[in-house]
């Protein structure tokens, strides 16, 4: 009996292959940007260079007692007023295993930088430009008596006036500014090109300004340019009035 043609069976090689199964798309992790604990580490040349023309505020005997003792100190003032210049010369005057000076990165609270750093002995450290207040007073006093354990020495500075209940803080104020001029032209390693009515006239100016940084570059220019004075301060005092010139030094 015909039961008509079977149809033909497709060979495996005949059936057409499925492509892979495609995984679904995981984005790579991206790691939070941290920045590293410590931005700089400034070796004794550096602490040297930066402070071959310093002059010491009157608050600065004061300031570098506490800082022996306490091994951690705010120094809390004007901006612009060498808070920066000054932590580094009060670390360069404590008992330090070696003469360099870390430079932390921001934190926001004392808490955070506990918890990042790993302080060692002898060492130095330099947190600027904190934005921290007397509400971590408890945070401050317990990283205090950890530096002291320790045997390091940590300064922080931060714009605004001294908290009276937070015992590290310290009141900082810029040195006298004519002092200041007078100190850096004379080591500046230079003869300075200029009169003695010219020069007394910078030095007059300098003393109006409340920014070593300012009476510092005014030295530097009276030094090392030719430029006539009269035009040098015009220039220094265009757009700003005294003390408002120059960046944290």
């Amino acid at each position: 009996m015909d039961h008509g043609t079977e149809p033909p069976r497709e060979h495996p090689a005949d059936v057409p292959e499925l492509p892979p199964a495609v995984p679904p798309f995981v984005p790579p992790a991206v790691p939070l940007a941290v920045p590293p604990a410590v931005l700089a580490d400034l070796n004794p040349y550096d602490v040297d260079r930066l402070l071959r023309t310093y002059l010491e505020p009157p608050c600065f005997p004061d300031a570098v007692r506490r800082l022996a003792v306490g091994h951690l100190l705010v120094l809390a003032g004007a901006a612009s007023t060498g808070k920066r210049l000054g932590a580094i010369a009060l670390l360069s005057r404590m008992p330090l295993a070696e003469g360099s000076v870390a430079v932390l990165s921001p934190v926001a609270t004392v808490v955070e930088l506990a918890a990042r750093m790993e302080f060692e002995p002898g060492r130095a450290y330099l947190l600027h430009d904190w934005a921290g207040d007397a509400g971590e007073r408890h945070d401050l006093l317990k990283l205090a008596d950890e530096l002291t354990e320790v045997g390091c020495f940590l300064v922080l500075t931060r714009n605004g006036p001294p908290a009276p209940a937070v015992e590290v803080e310290h009141r900082w104020e810029a040195p006298a500014s004519g002092e200041l001029f007078e100190l850096c032209v004379a080591g500046s390693g230079t003869t300075p090109r200029r009169s003695g009515h010219e020069l007394a006239a910078a030095r007059a100016y300098a003393a109006t300004l409340s920014s070593p940084a300012a009476v510092v570059d005014l030295a530097r220019q009276t030094v090392h340019l030719d430029t006539p004075m009269a035009t040098l301060l015009a220039r220094a005092g265009a757009g700003a009035g005294p003390g408002e010139r120059g960046s944290e030094a």
